[in-house]
């Protein structure tokens, strides 16, 4: 085919395998090679088992721009006329899964960041259908209302599983139970004739399909809080979780904030709430306090008015920061009222005097009408229901009432 005639663009502006490896048209052979090893790392079929075929696709996409563009004949050719020029160049034969093992041969995913040997494809990590990353591991931390009002560090110790010997090689032993598969098919009889068979995880290794010996160490690592943190908010720790075999990487440490509360203090999205105990003569005549606030200050509170019970009070302000620390909630007071047990008559004549009254009731209804005291409810008190049948006695096989 004659791709140089007057009808080819001698301009040509295809950059398809520029996008394909995300680099411009002007990146040298040295962005090139890292652009495809970035790439063909990511999109290899082993390491997307879920999605295979797609990534398959992917992969020989890939392939094909990397064997064009490191080519300088070829990119020059695909430069002026365009992919057209180099269909026919392009498919020397070679397959993209060979080009991946010349480009990866000696090296390691260690060597790219991966964190573990990779035995390239048929062998290694995936060779016993392992998960390409390790599950991750999650840890509760308790942090106080201080600390998620001002952040915080602190230090956080935890017990990690860590592999003692590389086993990514091809001289480990298999597991003879499972034979280096990490499950094993069981064979169940369910009745004459008539049998079925379950795929589960090998016990002896542990699914891992070879003999593994693991170490339990204790880490330490520093928790930066940030203000404004709440619960349910996370750290993030690449790599920290226990270790396992046959993975490309292993998972991470995922820090879960909780709240340490007290009786009086609580947190509601970003306000701080305050359960504060009032006498009755506070309530009725004004109190003032001081308030140990958790940011540290102690504040001094007032109010002139009557409290009711249960009547909630507000502080604008003296909340907790927002992350983005353009707003701040608000000190929130709920208020209880101490009622005194009881009361002398001295003091029961005074209240009177003082306080208002309700009229008495006249001598000569309170003669017509029952008088009734109030007493303590007990919940647990043997009521029921109006509609509720009252249980009948329990009567001897065969006994009847006598007859009038």
């Amino acid at each position: 085919m004659n791709f140089f005639n007057n009808n080819q663009n001698q301009n040509n502006n295809d950059t398809k395998f520029y996008d394909i490896l995300d680099i411009t048209k002007d990146a040298s052979d040295k962005d090139i090679k890292k652009a495809y090893k970035k790439k063909a790392l990511k999109y290899h079929p082993d390491r997307n088992l879920e999605n295979k075929k797609e990534a398959e696709i992917k992969f020989k996409e890939i392939s094909k721009a990397y064997q064009i563009l490191s080519d300088s004949k070829k990119r020059n050719l695909y430069d002026t006329y365009g992919e057209n020029a180099v269909d026919d160049n392009a498919n020397s034969g070679t397959s993209p899964f060979d080009v991946f093992e010349t480009m990866f041969k000696g090296n390691s995913f260690g060597g790219m960041g991966m964190g573990m040997p990779f035995d390239m494809f048929g062998g290694g990590v995936n060779r016993h259908g392992s998960n390409n990353r390790g599950p991750d591991k999650k840890e509760v931390f308790k942090i106080t209302l201080k600390d998620m009002m001002l952040g915080a560090e602190k230090i956080f110790k935890y017990d990690r599983q860590i592999i003692i010997e590389n086993i990514d090689n091809d001289n480990d032993i298999l597991c003879t139970e499972c034979n280096g598969k990490g499950k094993v098919v069981k064979i169940v009889r369910s009745g004459p004739g008539m049998i079925s068979q379950s795929i589960t995880k090998c016990l002896k290794c542990n699914g891992f399909g070879k003999d593994v010996e693991f170490k339990l160490i204790n880490e330490e690592i520093k928790l930066v809080i940030p203000k404004g943190s709440k619960k349910g908010d996370i750290l993030k720790f690449e790599g920290l979780a226990d270790e396992v075999p046959n993975v490309n990487c292993q998972g991470d440490l995922i820090i879960i904030f909780d709240i340490i509360e007290t009786n009086v203090l609580q947190r509601h999205k970003n306000d701080l709430v305050y359960l504060k105990s009032i006498l009755l003569s506070e309530a009725l005549c004004g109190l003032e306090f001081i308030f140990n606030h958790p940011n540290g200050d102690n504040i001094l509170i007032k109010n002139n008015n009557i409290i009711k019970p249960d009547e909630v009070k507000v502080i604008k302000g003296l909340g907790f920061p927002s992350k983005n620390l353009y707003k701040v909630g608000d000190l929130i007071i709920k208020f209880t009222i101490i009622f005194p047990e009881q009361i002398d008559d001295k003091v029961q004549k005074l209240i009177y005097k003082l306080l208002p009254k309700r009229e008495s009731i006249l001598d000569s209804l309170k003669n017509e009408i029952n008088d009734y005291y109030l007493e303590e409810y007990e919940p647990e008190s043997n009521f029921y229901d109006s509609d509720d049948e009252q249980e009948q006695p329990d009567m001897h096989p065969g006994q009847q009432c006598a007859q009038q």
